[in-house]
C-alpha cells in the first residue's frame, strides 16, 4: 500500500482587514509610512492621528513657474502660515496638475518638506467635454393637449413653439429635439416629429410643424439630445486620456510631509441641476450599459419582463441599450411608456411601474462612475504616491462617492462649504461615509467666507461634533491677518475616537425622470437633534408614510432592525396610534432612551419638530386615530355637501356605515383604507358643478 504524503500545517489564518482605508507610503528617500483609517473617520499617520486644522494654498509659482517674483510670493505665503503655527496646507493648482512642470512641482515640494510641512495636494486634470444624451424629464416640456381637425378638414389650434431652457448649459447647445404625439384619450403613440430650432440663451426654441394633423386630441411631449451640459463629464469614451495623464506626475518625487491627495475628478460632477437627467448617447456609454444589461440578466428575454414590454420588444442587448424614453400617457390605466430605437426608427411599449429601464440606467450610471473614480484613484496609489485619495462629496448622496472595493480606490471624503450650507455638507458627507465598505477619512477640504474668530471656531466645532476629523480654510481675498492664527488654534478640537450616534433618514432616487414610480421627497436635512444624535442621510429601503400635512414620518431599515421615525412638522401635538396586540412595541428618542410604551394596546405620543423612534410596527400600521378621524369626519361632510347638490351619493353612503363600524378609535389603519379611493372620488366630485335640471317642458294648451 502506498502510504500517503504527510499533510502540511494548514497556513496560519489571514488577519482580517483593518476596518478602515489603508495603506503604506514610500517617500522619496525610501522611508515607509503606514496609514489606515479607524472606525471613527480619523486617519493613523504611522499609528498617531493625523488631525489637520491647515490653510489652502493657491501656489503662483505653479501658475508661473518662470516667475521669480511668483516664487517669492509662495515663499513670504508659507512663511508667514508657519510662524502663525499652521503646520498643514492644502494644495491647490488653478490649473490641470498634470500641466504643470515637473520642475515647479519639485521645488515647491521640496520647500514644503525643508519647513517642515505637511500637506495634501489637489490633482484637477483637464476636464473631458461633457456627456452629450438626451434630457428624459416627462412633462418638463409637454405641449397641450389639442384639438384635431374637425370634419370639415379646418385645422384646429396649432401647437405654439416650446422653449427649451436648461440651467448650466452654458456654452452647450441642443442638438435636436424628437416630439412625441400621443393620443390623449388611447394612450397610442400617433407618431413622432423633428421640430426645427433656433437658438435663446440656455437652450433652443423647438418650433412644431406637423406634416400630417391628428384626427384624435393629443398631446407633444419634447425631448431634446443635448451637448455641453456642465455635470456630467463623458469619462466613457475619455477614460484612458484622463488615467494616462497622471503619468506625468510619477516623476515628482514626494517626501515624508506628502499626506493625501485631492482625486483629480473632484468638483467635476454634479448631478443636481440638468445634468442628473441626462442619458449619455455615446457608443463608449451604450458599449457598457450592453455590457451592464447581460451581466444583469444574461438572457434577452428576462430583459424584455424585466423592462415590462408590451407586445413588440427588442431582439437584442444591443437594441435595448440605445433605447431612448420618449412620453408616458397621463389618462390611461395602465400607463404605457414609449422608446425610441432612432437607429432603426422603432418604437416600443412597456409599462412604467412595472419596468425596471430606468433604474438600470441609474444603476449603471453611478455604478460605472464610482468604478471609474476608483480606477483613477488606484493609479495615483499606484504610480504617484500611496497615500489617502480623497473625493468630494457635493450634493445629494451618490454612489460615485462610496467605495465599495475591499481594498484600495478612493480613501477619503471631503467637503467645500460656506458657513450656511456646513451642516448639510457635513452631514451628506458622514452619511456617505457610512455606507462605503473601507472606512474612509472625512474631512473639510475647503471651509469658505469665514472672517472672524467665532464664526471659525464655530465651523470647526461643528465639524468636530458630527465626526469630521480635520479642515483646511480657504482665506477670502481680504482675509484678515489673524486668520492664520485662529486656524492653528483649532486643530486641538478633534479626537481620533469620538464617534457621535447617528440617525439614518432616506433618500429617494431624484431623477425619476417619469418613467419610475419614485418616493415623495422628504423634507428633511441634514442636523443636529437633542443629546448630539446627527440625523444624516442614508440609501437604504424605506418606506413613505402619508400621515397628512401636520406629521412626518417613515420607515426604514437600519442596522438594528425596521424603525419608524415620526415628527411633528408644526410644533408640539399629541396623537395616538393603536398598537398590535401581540408585538412588543417601544418609543425611544434619537439618543436611545426609551420615552413611551403602549397600554391597552395604545400609544401616546407627545411630539415635536425631532423625530421619535418606534420599533415593533410596521410603517403602514402607524396610522394616528385623529388622522382617521379627521379623514372620516370630512368625508361624511362631503358626502352630504354632494348629496344637497344634486349630485347621486348612494354609492358613497355604504362606506360611511361600514367606516362607522369598523370605529377610528379601535381600527384607525382599517378605516383609513376603506377610505382612501372613495374619499378621493367625494373630493372630486365636490368639487364639480352641481348637476343641471332637465328643463320642464311647458304644460299643452287647452284647445
Amino acid at each position: 500500500w502506498a502510504t500517503a504524503a504527510p499533510r502540511e500545517a494548514p497556513p496560519p489564518a489571514a488577519t482580517p482587514p483593518p476596518p478602515g482605508a489603508s495603506g503604506v507610503f514610500v517617500d522619496a528617500a525610501g522611508g515607509r509610512h503606514p496609514w489606515r483609517v479607524n472606525e471613527a473617520f480619523a486617519l493613523l499617520w504611522e499609528g498617531t492621528p493625523y488631525l489637520p486644522a491647515g490653510v489652502v494654498v493657491v501656489p503662483q509659482s505653479l501658475a508661473n513657474p518662470s516667475s521669480a517674483p511668483a516664487w517669492e510670493a509662495d515663499v513670504a505665503a508659507l512663511r508667514t502660515l508657519k510662524e502663525a503655527g499652521v503646520a498643514d496646507v492644502l494644495l491647490r493648482p488653478g490649473q490641470p496638475a498634470p500641466g504643470i512642470p515637473v520642475a515647479a512641482w519639485q521645488r515647491l515640494v521640496d520647500h514644503l518638506e525643508a519647513e517642515g510641512f505637511r500637506y495634501g495636494v489637489a490633482l484637477p486634470l483637464a476636464p473631458p467635454p461633457p456627456a452629450a444624451g438626451y434630457h428624459i424629464r416627462l412633462g418638463a416640456f409637454r405641449l397641450g393637449p389639442f384639438e384635431p381637425t374637425d370634419a370639415a378638414g379646418a385645422p384646429g389650434s396649432a401647437p405654439p413653439t416650446q422653449e427649451i431652457r436648461l440651467p448650466g448649459l452654458g456654452n452647450g447647445r441642443v442638438e435636436r429635439v424628437v416630439a412625441a404625439l400621443v393620443d390623449t384619450k388611447s394612450g397610442k403613440l400617433l407618431g413622432i416629429e423633428w421640430p426645427e430650432l433656433s437658438p435663446i440663451p440656455e437652450g433652443a426654441k423647438a418650433t412644431l410643424s406637423l406634416k400630417k394633423q391628428p384626427t384624435a386630441p393629443y398631446l407633444v411631449e419634447m425631448t431634446p439630445l443635448v451637448s455641453g451640459l456642465a455635470g456630467l463629464p463623458d469619462v466613457w469614451t475619455g477614460f484612458d486620456d484622463l488615467r494616462d495623464s497622471l503619468l506625468a506626475l510619477k516623476l515628482v518625487k514626494f517626501g515624508a510631509g506628502l499626506r493625501f491627495f485631492i482625486h483629480p475628478l473632484a468638483g467635476m460632477l454634479d448631478l443636481e441641476g440638468s445634468a442628473g437627467y441626462l442619458i449619455p448617447n455615446s457608443s463608449a456609454y451604450r458599449m457598457g450599459f450592453e455590457s451592464f444589461l447581460t451581466r444583469r440578466y444574461r438572457k434577452v428575454e428576462t430583459l424584455r419582463m424585466r423592462w415590462a414590454f408590451r407586445a413588440g420588444a427588442p431582439a437584442t442587448m444591443e437594441v435595448a441599450a440605445r433605447l431612448v424614453p420618449l412620453a408616458v400617457t397621463t389618462n390611461r390605466t395602465p400607463q404605457l411608456g414609449y422608446l425610441l430605437d432612432e437607429k432603426e426608427g422603432r418604437f416600443f411599449a412597456i409599462e412604467p411601474a412595472k419596468s425596471r429601464l430606468w433604474q438600470d440606467h441609474l444603476e449603471y450610471r453611478e455604478h460605472s462612475l464610482r468604478e471609474y473614480m476608483n480606477q483613477l484613484a488606484q493609479v495615483v496609489n499606484d504610480q504617484v504616491a500611496n497615500v489617502p485619495v480623497v473625493t468630494q462629496q457635493a450634493g445629494s448622496l451618490r454612489r460615485f462617492h462610496i467605495n465599495d472595493r475591499q481594498a484600495g480606490g478612493m480613501a477619503g471624503i471631503g467637503i467645500e462649504a460656506r458657513a450656511a450650507g456646513l451642516h448639510r455638507e457635513a452631514g451628506y458627507a458622514i452619511g456617505a461615509a457610512r455606507l462605503a465598505t473601507p472606512r474612509p477619512w472625512c474631512l473639510a477640504l475647503s471651509l469658505e467666507g469665514y472672517q472672524t474668530k467665532e464664526a471659525l471656531t464655530d465651523a470647526f466645532e461643528t465639524l468636530r461634533r458630527i465626526g469630521m476629523k480635520g479642515g483646511f480654510v480657504a482665506p477670502p481675498a481680504e482675509a484678515p491677518a489673524e486668520l492664520p492664527r485662529w486656524v492653528a488654534a483649532c486643530g486641538a478640537r478633534f479626537t481620533a475616537d469620538h464617534q457621535p450616534s447617528y440617525l439614518l433618514f432616506p433618500q429617494s432616487v431624484r431623477e425619476s425622470g417619469g418613467f419610475a414610480w419614485q418616493h415623495p421627497p422628504l423634507d428633511v436635512e441634514p442636523r443636529e437633534l437633542a443629546g448630539g444624535v446627527w440625523w444624516v442621510p442614508t440609501l437604504a429601503g424605506w418606506d413613505p408614510l402619508d400621515l397628512g400635512p401636520n406629521l412626518g414620518g417613515y420607515g426604514v431599515a437600519t442596522p438594528t432592525g425596521y424603525e419608524v421615525h415620526l415628527w411633528s412638522r408644526q410644533g408640539k401635538q399629541r396623537i395616538r396610534l393603536c398598537t398590535p396586540a401581540h408585538d412588543p412595541v417601544e418609543v425611544r428618542n434619537p439618543a436611545g432612551k426609551v420615552i413611551a410604551k403602549p397600554r391597552r394596546g395604545m400609544l401616546r405620543l407627545d411630539l415635536d419638530t425631532e423625530p421619535v423612534v418606534i420599533r415593533g410596527m410596521r410603517g403602514e400600521f402607524v396610522v394616528p386615530v385623529e388622522l382617521a378621524q379627521a379623514e372620516f369626519a370630512e368625508y361624511e361632510r362631503l358626502v352630504k355637501e354632494a348629496g344637497l347638490k344634486g349630485h347621486s351619493v348612494r354609492q358613497f353612503q355604504g362606506t360611511v356605515s361600514l367606516a362607522r363600524a369598523l370605529d377610528p378609535e379601535k381600527d384607525p389603519h382599517g378605516v383609513r383604507q376603506l377610505l382612501r379611493a372613495p374619499l378621493a372620488a367625494i373630493r372630486r366630485l365636490a368639487a364639480q358643478e352641481p348637476p343641471q335640471a332637465e328643463p320642464t317642458p311647458p304644460e299643452p294648451a287647452e284647445p
